[in-house]
């Protein structure tokens, strides 16, 4: 039997969007420019993804007016440099998104349906 490809497995459809978002880790804060959005995930571009299960804070700026968000999220999936290659995608890391703030995820997901009904 063909091994499912991750397009496949996804439980939910992705976007491509152009945003920023920044991290709070132990060590400081880091920038990463985001790939694709879901409902309950986010995929960050970046050559060297954090380790799995790996908890952060994401904050972000959101063109719906409401001002910066700021939501939970926990590495869930890592593409690593070779593994991009082969599958001629961008390196980096899935977050699953966490409703620590049930109103900031309420807003996340509001907003990610509007980019799905952009595109529709």
């Amino acid at each position: 039997m063909p091994e499912a490809s991750p397009t496949e497995l996804r439980r939910e459809p992705r976007i491509d969007v152009d945003l920023d978002v920044t991290l709070r880790l132990s060590d400081g804060q880091r920038h990463f420019i985001v790939d694709n959005v879901s409902r309950r995930g986010v995929f960050l571009i970046t050559p060297e993804p954090l380790p799995l299960r790996r908890l952060v804070e994401l904050r972000t700026e959101l063109d719906d007016g409401d001002g910066p968000i700021t939501l939970l999220g926990r590495v869930a999936h890592r593409v690593t440099g070779d593994r991009a290659e082969e599958q001629n995608r961008r390196p980096g890391m899935g977050l699953q998104l966490y409703p620590a703030d049930p109103d900031a995820l309420a807003r996340w997901q509001n907003w990610v349906e509007a980019q799905y009904d952009d595109v529709t």
